[in-house]
Formats: C-alpha cells, sequence, structure tokens
C-alpha cells in the first residue's frame, strides 16, 4: 500500500515519482476561477425615473435593493408613488406594493390619479379618473394581509405569486416598521436586520425584480432639522448602508416658510453600487400643493408630460 510520497519512493524509485508528480494535475477548489471562468452577469437594463432634468443620475434597476429613508411627512412615499408610476407606465411594467402605512384607497389611488394628468384629483374629470383606475387595475398589486399582520415570508410569498401570476417587476415594502419582525428569541436586531436584508437580496436576484424598502429613521439630530438622515441613522442596523444595491433620502429642510407650507425638497442619492444605477448626487425639487406632484425645482409652472417629471418620448 502506498500511503504517501515517500512509500512510492521506495517502492518505485527517484525518477518513477518525479514523473508521477510532472504527471499529477491540479485537484480543483470549487469557486475558484479565472477571470475567463466567470459567467457573464445580466446585462443591467436601468430604468430612468421620469424625471429628464435629473439626466440619468438617478435610475433603477431588476435584481436591485434598494433603500429609502426620510423623515415622516417629507414626501418618501408620494415621491417614489411618482417614480414608480412613471417607470411602470414608461416601461409598460407591473408592480406589487405592500403599502401598510398609506392606505391603497383612497390615499394612494388618489396620487397615481393626479401623477397620471398631473393635476389635483378633485379636478379631474370621469373619464380622467376611469382612465387612470383602468391603468392601475392593470399595472398594479397590493398586499393586503386580512388581520393586518404582515411579515417578510408573507410579503415575499404573496410577492413571489404576483412576479409568476402576473409579470410583476417590482416589490415595494412600505414601511419597514409595520412588518411584524420574525426574530428569533435570542438574534439581536442587527443579525436579525442582517438575515431579512439577505432574504430581500436573494428575492431582488432569484425573482429579477426591484424590491425597494422604505425605513423610518431612528431619532437624532435630524429630528430638529438641522440636517438630513443617512441610510445608517435608520433603526436596527448599519447594515441599511451596507447590504442596498441603492440608498435614498427624501429630505425637506423647512416644512413651513413663515405660515405658509414649504415647498422645497431635495433627493439625496447616497449610494449607487454600480454605474448603471446613477451617481451620487443631491436632487432639488419643490412640492406643487396644487397638483400633489413633485416638479424639478426650477420648473415652477409645468406645460406638459415631460416637465412634469411624467415619462415622455425621450428621457435623456
Amino acid at each position: 500500500m502506498i500511503n504517501d510520497a515517500n512509500d512510492y519512493l521506495v517502492s518505485h524509485g527517484a525518477e518513477a515519482l518525479a514523473e508521477f508528480v510532472r504527471a499529477a494535475k491540479l485537484v480543483r477548489v470549487d469557486g475558484l476561477l479565472r477571470m475567463s471562468e466567470v459567467t457573464d452577469p445580466p446585462v443591467i437594463e436601468a430604468w430612468l425615473p421620469g424625471f429628464p432634468h435629473w439626466n440619468g443620475r438617478v435610475k433603477l434597476a431588476r435584481s436591485m435593493l434598494s433603500v429609502v429613508t426620510g423623515q415622516p411627512g417629507h414626501g418618501k412615499t408620494t415621491l417614489f408613488a411618482q417614480i414608480w408610476y412613471n417607470i411602470l407606465r414608461t416601461y409598460n411594467l407591473a408592480g406589487v406594493f405592500g403599502s401598510f402605512e398609506t392606505r391603497p384607497k383612497p390615499h394612494y389611488q388618489r396620487m397615481m390619479r393626479q401623477v397620471m394628468f398631473g393635476t389635483a384629483e378633485w379636478k379631474l374629470t370621469p373619464e380622467q379618473i376611469a382612465k387612470a383606475d383602468t391603468w392601475i387595475q392593470d399595472h398594479t398589486l397590493w398586499l393586503v394581509r386580512p388581520d393586518r399582520q404582515p411579515d417578510l415570508g408573507w410579503v415575499l410569498d404573496a410577492a413571489e405569486a404576483a412576479v409568476v401570476r402576473h409579470g410583476a417587476a417590482v416589490l415595494q415594502i412600505d414601511p419597514w416598521n409595520r412588518l411584524i419582525p420574525d426574530r428569533g428569541k435570542f438574534e439581536r436586531e442587527t443579525d436579525f436586520v442582517s438575515r431579512a436584508l439577505d432574504r430581500c437580496l436573494d428575492f431582488a436576484k432569484g425573482m429579477n425584480v426591484h424590491v425597494q424598502i422604505i425605513a423610518h429613521p431612528s431619532k437624532g439630530e435630524f429630528a430638529g432639522r438641522k440636517h438630513h438622515p443617512s441610510l445608517e441613522d435608520i433603526s436596527g442596523s448599519k447594515h441599511w448602508e451596507n447590504k442596498a444595491d441603492q440608498g435614498f433620502v427624501v429630505w425637506r429642510p423647512s416644512l413651513f416658510n413663515g405660515t405658509e407650507r414649504s415647498t422645497e425638497a431635495e433627493l439625496y442619492h447616497l449610494k449607487a453600487r454600480y454605474s448603471e444605477l446613477g451617481y451620487l448626487c443631491r436632487l432639488k425639487m419643490k412640492y406643487d400643493h396644487n397638483s400633489g406632484i413633485f416638479v424639478s425645482s426650477d420648473e415652477t409652472e409645468p406645460k406638459d408630460d415631460t416637465a412634469r417629471g411624467m415619462p415622455g418620448e425621450s428621457h435623456d
């Protein structure tokens, strides 16, 4: 029996051992690859959010996880309702929304009606409302758990059905803190958040959809509106910043201008893991109270779909 090189040397001699070594082949190590052996990833086909003046600085795409934060009342849900409407309509996609704080009816429905026509809901004609509602019916699905106790497992199971049955390309969870945490008895919060975000990342890549989570920040100096929060200010873990492919903050420097409501707002694109998703930037906007939509800050009187941040014939 040959147990090692010495036994082989004694049995067969030095020349035979040398030949044996020269003829030996390296054992393959799973996962250790040359560049030529690495599989090419799918091409990132980015979606433009419908604001031409942003000039491609912000894009969204399938197989990505984005995280959005900002103080309550600063417009996170409203702005991204507008962005997702623009994307779904421009690219003829469907989305599934877990809107656990903003009710699908009448609030989210009202936002989408207003975005479609760029005017307040009360100004819309019955024909316009019917057109908007037909589009909403065909392009959106809503996660509404009867017992109002959604957890991440239920959300992902229902969203998978939306992807398989209806071709949904987007899953939005809004807000994160309304989910019932399936946290282990002795599991630290940061470990739970890490595990949950891994599940969302796996879902995004496995189902080829964009997953977006809107999460409130914890209390901090920004609560007094001294500065905008960051992704690491989200309650629970720094993993919110580490694991997301993209990170956004919606921020209103001031809620009032004297006795009047302030309309200035800013979108901070704080993280873009891939260049195809745009790059870090600050985008200034105004919220038009008359129409219920956001416009670029230099567009005070939108006159067409392009100026309103609506999908137009061209993007950049």
